[in-house]
């Protein structure tokens, strides 16, 4: 179909099928849909408030409405690059735990009422964690797609690595679980700074 998300209303939407290139098709589903089936599967969900441009002023308020009607709230975690969308959802719902998703990564944490920040990989240097660990707030890494990558953060013990490939970090960490001394560190550190053209 060629036409824009917007331009589509919300049934042209979820009767569409959707094709990933290698032989998987699906119906889109409905946001209400996800969050059932996550609730189903005992999943909590990372919900990012992601901003469009044709978003309502009351997006907040609707995302809490949806979501208290569907009895799941409280199950998920939320974050957003929209610094106001996270102070709103704080505002409105203390209790909730709410991330400031950042574009770029200085060499401190934000000021924000945000429980945690999350960090494009770049830029999550080992200072602005420490800065964040110490402004009380957690740290989370995105989009870390590559082992030398995850094996990096779950040494230096991040709060959370946002991925692509959550297989690849699961399997990363059992093999570190396993490892028994240094040369494993080294050969991470090796691996990771060490580009060859």
């Amino acid at each position: 179909v060629d036409a824009n998300v917007k331009d589509l209303d919300f049934d042209e939407l979820t009767r569409l099928t959707v094709r990933n290139g290698v032989g998987h098709t699906d119906t889109i589903p409905a946001f209400a849909d996800y969050v059932a089936r996550a609730d189903d599967l005992g999943m909590p969900v990372l919900i990012e408030i992601k901003l469009g441009g044709g978003d309502t002023p009351d997006h907040v308020e609707r995302l809490i409405a949806e979501l208290e009607e569907l009895g799941s709230l409280e199950r998920h975690i939320y974050h957003s690059l929209d610094a106001a969308s996270v102070a709103r959802l704080k505002q409105l719902r203390p209790d909730l735990t709410v991330g400031y998703t950042m574009a770029f990564a200085g060499v401190g944490a934000p000021d924000t009422p945000a429980d945690f920040i999350v960090v494009e990989e770049w830029s999550a240097t080992q200072e602005m964690q420490q800065s964040a660990e110490s402004a009380g707030l957690g740290f989370l890494v995105w989009t870390v797609n590559d082992e030398p990558g995850a094996r990096e953060m779950l040494r230096r013990d991040v709060d959370g690595i946002i991925t692509d490939h959550p297989d690849l970090v699961l399997t990363a960490r059992t093999g570190m679980a396993e490892e028994t001394g240094l040369a494993d560190t080294l050969i991470d550190a090796l691996t990771r700074f060490v580009v060859v053209f």
